[in-house]
């Protein structure tokens, strides 16, 4: 259960910094940050915005399996518990 719990809280950490860094590239991308190469260097540290954007889709995705595995986990121990 222990490992049930731990993948949730990674799983949501995850998450937010995979929303938080697609908002961020998206920014840079549109040009609301600044200027590209500079607030590339300085928020996201890649070489362009859409390798920030898709690394932070990757995390999405990976964060949701992540979350999808660790609820399937809770209810299998839910379902051991009530037979």
């Amino acid at each position: 259960m222990f490992f049930s719990h731990l993948a949730r809280i990674i799983a949501w950490i995850g998450f937010l910094m995979g929303l938080a860094s697609l908002a961020i590239g998206i920014a840079i991308a549109a040009g609301i940050v600044g200027p590209n190469e500079a607030a590339l260097a300085r928020y996201i540290g890649t070489e362009t915005s859409g390798q920030a954007i898709d690394r932070s889709i990757y995390l999405l995705l990976g964060s949701i399996t992540l979350g999808s595995i660790a609820e399937m986990s809770f209810n299998l121990r839910k379902r051991e518990n009530t037979q």
